[in-house]
């Protein structure tokens, strides 16, 4: 596992003073939603909702980070684990780019990444776990699991990533802290 310090202040904030177009649509959306407080902070104290845009000011990726078990810091166990998996799942659908018109979705970032990343008190450390891709092209879902959170070759650990894998969830090293 990638050991990472998070810091969880009050300093976080949106990326920019100048959102994109479609960094405001997304950031209306989870407002709308109430999900402001659900936002990931990254390592730079800034709310991971972001369009990654290339030196011709293009871009494919939106990036929408969602944490959890930042506030209620329970231990974690593999039952949590997936209710939080489950929660995560029910909050992207929260966040799906409908309130885009017909004009925005030609133009719209490719994909609309969702992160979700789980607090782990006993460590006292935040992990990328889950990955969810909404492709606006191709109107297709792909799910993904850190490669690298569930490394550990136990029983547990095999388990899931069958599970995982039964399910179309692949592993993914496209990590963003």
């Amino acid at each position: 596992m990638v050991i990472c310090g998070i810091n969880f202040s009050a300093a976080c904030k949106w990326i920019s003073n100048k959102p994109t177009y479609y960094e405001k649509k997304m950031i209306e959306l989870i407002e709308s939603k109430k999900l402001g407080n659900r936002i990931y902070c990254d390592s730079e104290n800034d709310k991971m909702v972001y369009q990654m845009l290339n030196k011709d000011g293009h871009s494919e990726n939106i990036e929408i980070g969602l944490v959890y078990n930042e506030k209620e810091k329970k231990t974690m166990t593999y039952e949590l684990l997936f209710d939080y998996i489950d929660k995560f799942e029910r909050d992207v659908k929260k966040l799906l780019p409908l309130n885009l018109n017909d004009r925005d979705y030609d133009f719209a970032p490719r994909n609309y990444n969702y992160r979700m990343y789980i607090y782990f008190p006993d460590s006292k450390d935040t992990y990328m776990v889950m990955k969810k891709v909404v492709d606006l092209r191709e109107l297709e879902f792909y799910s993904f699991y850190s490669e690298e959170f569930f490394l550990k070759e136990d029983s547990h650990e095999n388990e899931i990533r069958k599970i995982f894998e039964e399910n179309e969830t692949y592993p993914t090293n496209d990590i963003i802290y």
